[in-house]
């Protein structure tokens, strides 16, 4: 099942696809993530500005979104997995446990791309926050405050809501695979994102924990080889900013004007040569970073 979501939209057909950043107060960074077979000891580093979090693991799962939510069906019966708590923020929290997967079989511990939706581990990290929102009728139409211009009937008009936030870290269990992190999955505000690691936007949108800021996960930004600081521009016309990744590299170099005309005429990426499969516009990154 694809994530029909702004934040990535799968496909194969060459084109321009809309692209957004999300924020999270919480996150794994899939770099530190390591497996040890011959012990099991899966080890990973949680970074939070979230009061508290909770942490739960998966194994030998087939993964299900529906309806902005993520959730798995384990292969064989058994025990949902014991959510961890973790009180405070956290930078760079090591977590390091001990998988129980001796019911595993062989091929359920490797991930194969011709079953994508099946998973051999998955880290959950969960977190609430409260929000206010405009209540609604009950025709589900959101109520006006035009009639009632009195700060209690605005008020009144306003309500409380919990809302959890989710990011969903798959690992390859194989002892020596192409990559250790599958994918990562992020839920926010009724919506599920695939998280991509694009190249090339600036330091200044690197991901971190900034003044007691919100934690940037929606795309982790580090500039590609030899790029100096200063060099925000679009690779090919520069002059407008680089806005535009190039899938599936991942570098992100160009404006989408000329991403829609290299598209055109030659569809490899200008960093690297690589095939052009798709372009990824990050409009945030025109007005100096996300919202």
């Amino acid at each position: 099942m694809q994530l029909q979501n702004p934040q990535l939209s799968q496909t194969n057909n060459r084109g321009v696809q809309e692209g957004q950043m999300v924020k999270m107060l919480g996150t794994i960074e899939a770099s530190t993530v390591t497996y040890n077979p011959s012990t099991q000891l899966l080890t990973f580093y949680i970074t939070t500005i979230a009061p508290s979090l909770t942490y739960e693991i998966h194994t030998g799962v087939k993964e299900f979104v529906k309806g902005g939510d993520v959730f798995y069906m384990p292969n064989k019966p058994k025990m949902e997995p014991t959510r961890i708590l973790i009180e405070g923020p956290h930078e760079n929290r090591k977590i390091a446990v001990k998988l129980d997967i001796s019911k595993l079989e062989e091929k359920e511990k490797v991930f194969n791309k011709h079953y994508p939706k099946q998973m051999p581990c998955v880290i959950v990290l969960r977190y609430r926050t409260t929000e206010f929102r405009k209540k609604e009728n009950a025709d589900n139409n959101i109520i006006s405050n035009e009639s009632n211009n009195d700060d209690k009937g605005d008020t009144e008009d306003v309500e409380e809501v919990v809302v959890e936030h989710t990011e969903h870290t798959a690992v390859d269990l194989a002892e020596r695979p192409k990559r250790r992190v599958i994918s990562q999955i992020v839920t926010t505000g009724g919506s599920a994102y695939v998280v991509e690691n694009l190249y090339g936007a600036g330091h200044e949108n690197a991901t971190g924990v900034s003044e007691g800021t919100e934690l940037m996960v929606g795309s982790t930004i580090v500039p590609h080889e030899g790029e100096e600081e200063e060099e925000g521009l679009c690779v090919i016309c520069l002059m407008n900013s680089k806005d535009t990744a190039v899938m599936p590299c991942r570098h992100m170099c160009m404006c989408k004007d000329c991403g829609e005309q290299l598209l055109k005429h030659k569809p490899v990426c200008p960093v690297c040569r690589a095939p052009i499969s798709t372009l990824l516009h990050m409009p945030s990154f025109t007005n100096g970073g996300s919202k």
